[in-house]
C-alpha cells in the first residue's frame, strides 16, 4: 500500500506552512488574543449568528485578495527566475534542509493551499450561518451555549488569522528574491565592465 500519495503530500505542505515552531510562535500568540478578543465580544452578543456571519464574510473577502496577491506575486517571481538566479537558489540552503528555490515554491503552495481551505470553509458556514435562525440553541442553558460558542468561534478565529498572517512571510520570501535578482544582476553588470 502507498503512504506517500498526493493528498498526504499536499497535507504536508500545508501543516508545514502553519504548524507551530518557535519561530512562529509570535504569530500564534497574536492570533490566540484576536481569537479570545473577537470570540468573547461576538459570544456575549445577542446577535451571535448574525455577527459571527459578518466577520465570516469579511475574513473570506481577505483571503480571497490574499489569493489574488500571492499568485501575482508568484507570476513576478517566476519571470524573474533567470537560469543565473536559478542556480544560486538551487544551491543555497536553507534552514530546513532544503534548497531556497524548493522552499519558496513548497512556501507559494502552502500559503495558496491553506487560503483555499479557509475559503472553502467558510462557504460552508457562510451557508450553515444563513440557515441557522438567530435564536437558536444548542441546549436550553444560554450560558453553555455561549461557551460552546465562544470556543468554537475562537478556535476558527486563531487558525484563520495564523493563516493570514503567513501572508507575512510569503511577501518576505518575495522581497528576498527581488534583492537576489537584483544582486544576480548587479553581478552581471560588474562581469562586463571587467
Amino acid at each position: 500500500m502507498k503512504t506517500n500519495t498526493k493528498e498526504h503530500k499536499i497535507f504536508a505542505i500545508i501543516y508545514k506552512t502553519i504548524k507551530p515552531t518557535k519561530d512562529t510562535w509570535k504569530a500564534w500568540g497574536i492570533a490566540a488574543i484576536i481569537a479570545i478578543v473577537l470570540s468573547f465580544a461576538l459570544g456575549i452578543s445577542f446577535k451571535i449568528v448574525t455577527a459571527f456571519n459578518n466577520s465570516v464574510e469579511i475574513i473570506n473577502n481577505i483571503l480571497l485578495a490574499f489569493v489574488a496577491m500571492v499568485m501575482g506575486a508568484y507570476a513576478l517571481f517566476q519571470a524573474l527566475l533567470s537560469d543565473e538566479l536559478i542556480g544560486l537558489m538551487s544551491e543555497a540552503e536553507s534552514d530546513v534542509d532544503e534548497n531556497v528555490l524548493n522552499e519558496l515554491n513548497s512556501s507559494f503552495l502552502g500559503t495558496v493551499l491553506l487560503y483555499w481551505i479557509f475559503i472553502i470553509l467558510n462557504c460552508i458556514l457562510l451557508i450553515i450561518m444563513g440557515i441557522i435562525p438567530e435564536e437558536y440553541m444548542i441546549c436550553d442553558n444560554i450560558y453553555i451555549c455561549n461557551c460552546i460558542a465562544i470556543v468554537l468561534m475562537f478556535l476558527y478565529y486563531v487558525f484563520v488569522f495564523r493563516s493570514i498572517f503567513e501572508f507575512k512571510n510569503f511577501t518576505f520570501n518575495i522581497y528576498n528574491l527581488f534583492r537576489a535578482y537584483n544582486l544576480v544582476g548587479l553581478l552581471r553588470i560588474l562581469r562586463k565592465k571587467k
